[in-house]
């Protein structure tokens, strides 16, 4: 394992079971992470909308590409779970398709952190399924977690759900308010505002699936502190340069995972 540090934040490069398995009971406040999803979201997102790149007609390209990291199963799920309930003082919330919400209910019970909600994420610009056979998907859901003994939520008890255009390549500053360095890039805006509404000032923030570093961006400019787990050494990389205010180029041209949950190959 690597870390390396700055300012208020901490990447270790690892797999995140053998990492959290390493770390002390209740040492982070929250957490918030946006793990790989089930393997029939790996196996449907074959599709997705190239950018820049355009075609003669203005559109971006399709075309086809399998995700480049595996998807999750029931034990490491379980595992995940458990790992987080015993390392998070107050909450958790994580990413997953709105078929999987059922399963993360089930994970987080068994470890002891009750399950509280399903909070959708729409996408105002997702791509339509190209057969038209049936819709395109325009969500994603993120499972909440709570102690009994946690605090109430910043946020307080107002329904809640988010509303941002996800990010592209390519697109820096555009619609998702952010670029996608990663295939599963979530737009800085909608982590701003997520750990806005359920983090407070000074807590310690853990994201065990960190990805390209979004979570911690967000954390660092709302004054939070964070720990970040990655596996691919290209997007620890990447996290760390972000991290330490140094935008990264993205590594491969490639978009969010599910903005067409219904296409097929």
């Amino acid at each position: 394992m690597r870390t390396v540090e700055g300012p208020g934040w901490k990447m270790i490069h690892g797999d995140c079971l053998d990492v959290l398995a390493a770390m002390p009971d209740k040492s982070v406040a929250v957490t918030l992470t946006d793990p790989p999803y089930e393997v029939e979201a790996h196996t449907l997102q074959r599709r997705y909308k190239t950018g820049p790149a355009l075609s003669s007609d203005g559109e971006r390209r399709v075309t086809n590409a399998p995700l480049n990291f595996a998807a999750i199963d029931s034990v490491d799920r379980v595992n995940v779970a458990a790992l987080i309930a015993r390392l998070t003082e107050h909450r958790a919330l994580a990413f997953c398709q709105a078929e999987a919400i059922k399963d993360w209910k089930e994970a987080f019970n068994a470890a002891g952190m009750p399950y509280r909600r399903a909070i959708p994420w729409t996408k105002p610009a997702a791509m339509p399924s190209l057969h038209g056979r049936y819709p395109g998907q325009a969500f994603e859901a993120i499972a909440l977690a709570q102690f009994p003994s946690a605090p109430a939520c910043p946020m307080g008890g107002a329904a809640r759900h988010y509303s941002f255009t996800r990010a592209r390549p390519g697109q820096a500053g555009g619609p998702g308010g952010t670029e996608a360095f990663h295939p599963t890039t979530k737009p800085l805006p909608l982590m701003l505002a997520m750990v806005t509404d359920f983090t407070e000032p000074g807590d310690i923030v853990l994201d065990p699936f960190a990805g390209s570093g979004t979570t911690g961006v967000a954390c660092i400019r709302l004054g939070r502190q964070f720990i970040g787990i990655e596996k691919d050494p290209a997007y620890f990389e990447i996290a760390c340069r972000r991290l330490a205010g140094d935008e990264a180029k993205p590594r491969k041209e490639q978009p969010s995972l599910f903005d067409l949950l219904g296409a097929t190959p």
